[in-house]
């Protein structure tokens, strides 16, 4: 009787297996478990069509019985019969990859055009509506997510990090007018406090400079992170004199230029508009109202070489004069007319330093920065229609500078009425004097310290005059010396601040 049993067993497994010949259709193989013991095999085989390899199913039959099949495991059996008739009826081939089988016990991938995106408008590049729209899965976005601000409302945007645009590719593109060149540039991201330590005589090695104050080497996980973000810019801001030889060549270190270099690099792999400059030079660069021969002697060597090592750059490298320079022993109109002095022999000096400087926009200084002096004392653009106005906002100061010690002034909080109107009059002001008459304008730092500050009113801050900057034509770029973004890992270091900076880049969609 227990022969007879088996026998039975043996047929009706057999009749299984040919009625299940869609599982071979989809190179999905199943062994039934069975003991060792006076084991029969029966074997089917069939074309699953002219196209196709034969595929061979065994399946093993023990005189005892076979164990018990869970009922997940069956389900998923059933689910890949029914798949594979699927497939097998459908008359579009199916991507060899996808047809490849999961792990047991997985579910089969799902092909990336069937994942429903998450969607977000953010700044884009060179584009004429300024925006870009990009979509990610939700699994893409998942481990971002856990990093965004606990104080989320309302009418705070879905936000979805940008991972990449396209390399800079070697190709310079100058068709892109001066206008719409600043609009591609979008919001962006100060690297401070990191190539530009002076006088750091603690240190022994060029390169420990990058950390003499109290920051952590760059990364191009913290530039990959930077870009996630939204930030379209990155201004590296490096000071070079501490780094040279000398007089008379101030032949600029190798591996200080090698180091600035990889940097720039990082920046530009990711796509990113890249501003390099010469920051903390003023011990020296102020001293031009007295010894100007002297000071250009110094300031043309090192920007001849910073022009030759990037000439071979394309549109994304923006060079910039000078930092936070102005020359009050002459006061503010004389002041300014050297400093367009200056800016125009360092527009000369690139344009004529070979590649693509020719072509190269470059980013002028305003008087110490200043909105109101540069614009009181007539700062100007020399005869060139490749040029930008650089100016900083850390206005007022009482309250982006300040804190309890300042004699004075200090504001532990902002965003009044009157305070948002001063904001919005003095980007008209660069409007009006600047944009309206063809002169583009970066505003190459703003923001606000947050020692003795209201958190929410730092937020808000930094919300607004991006806002406004974006509103007017401007690219704002966050001046961060390692306060606002924690570079090892790679979040926002106070409550708000990334929902807000999110918010001021939505404002432009």
């Amino acid at each position: 009787m227990k022969r007879k049993l088996c026998l039975i067993l043996a047929v009706l497994t057999m009749l299984s297996a040919v009625s299940c010949g869609n599982v071979e259709s989809s190179s999905k193989t199943e062994n039934l478990p069975s003991s060792s013991e006076s084991a029969e095999t029966v074997t089917s085989s069939e074309p699953a069509s002219e196209t196709e390899p034969v595929t061979t199913t065994t399946v093993t039959v023990s005189e005892e019985s076979s164990l018990p099949m869970e009922e997940s495991e069956a389900a998923d059996i059933s689910s890949d019969i029914d798949e594979s008739s699927k497939e097998e009826s459908s008359s579009q081939p199916e991507d060899s990859s996808s047809s490849k089988p999961a792990e047991t016990g997985s579910r089969r991938p799902e092909s990336s055009s069937s994942k429903s995106p998450t969607t977000t408008t953010v700044t884009s590049r060179a584009d004429s509506s300024k925006t870009i729209t990009t979509s990610r899965s939700a699994s893409d976005t998942s481990s971002s997510s856990n990093k965004q601000d606990d104080t989320s409302s309302d009418t705070q945007p879905v936000w979805t990090p940008v991972t990449s645009l396209p390399p800079a590719d070697g190709k310079f593109d100058a068709a892109v007018s001066a206008q719409a060149f600043v609009d591609g540039m979008g919001v962006g991201w100060n690297l401070g406090n990191t190539l530009d330590p002076v006088n750091c005589t603690w240190v022994s090695n060029d390169l420990d400079y990058e950390t003499a104050w109290g920051n952590p080497k760059a990364t191009k996980a913290l530039i990959d992170y930077i870009r996630s973000e939204g930030f379209r810019t990155i201004r590296v801001p490096v000071s070079w004199a501490d780094h040279t030889s000398g007089a008379p060549d101030y032949t600029v270190k190798a591996k200080w230029m090698d180091r600035v270099q990889q940097v720039v690099d990082w920046c530009m792999e990711d796509g990113l508009y890249v501003i390099l400059n010469v920051h903390h030079e003023d011990s020296w660069l102020t001293k031009a109202s007295s010894d100007y021969e002297g000071v250009m002697q110094k300031y043309t060597a090192i920007w001849e070489q910073i022009a030759d090592r990037f000439k071979g750059y394309d549109e994304h490298l923006i060079l910039e004069s000078m930092n936070e320079i102005g020359f009050d022993d002459l006061g503010t109109k004389n002041g300014c007319e050297l400093m367009n002095r200056i800016n125009a022999e360092f527009v000369s000096l690139v344009r004529g330093s070979g590649g693509f400087n020719s072509e190269r926009y470059l980013l002028l200084a305003g008087y110490w920065t200043d909105v109101d002096r540069s614009i009181e004392g007539g700062i100007k653009m020399p005869d060139d229609n490749r040029t930008i106005l650089s100016v900083h906002y850390y206005s007022p100061s009482t309250f982006a500078i300040a804190d309890k010690t300042s004699t004075w002034g200090f504001r532990e909080s902002w965003g009044t009425a009157s305070d948002i109107k001063y904001l919005e009059g003095q980007m008209k002001k660069l409007k009006t004097n600047y944009i309206d008459k063809g002169v583009p304008v970066i505003i190459g730092e703003f923001g606000a310290t947050h020692t003795d500050k209201v958190q929410s009113s730092v937020n808000l801050f930094v919300e607004s005059v991006i806002e406004y900057a974006l509103k007017y034509k401007m690219c704002p770029i966050w001046w961060d010396g390692g306060t606002e973004i924690d570079r090892t890992a790679l979040t926002y270091k106070y409550s708000g601040l990334q929902a807000a900076v999110h918010l001021g880049m939505s404002s432009a969609g």
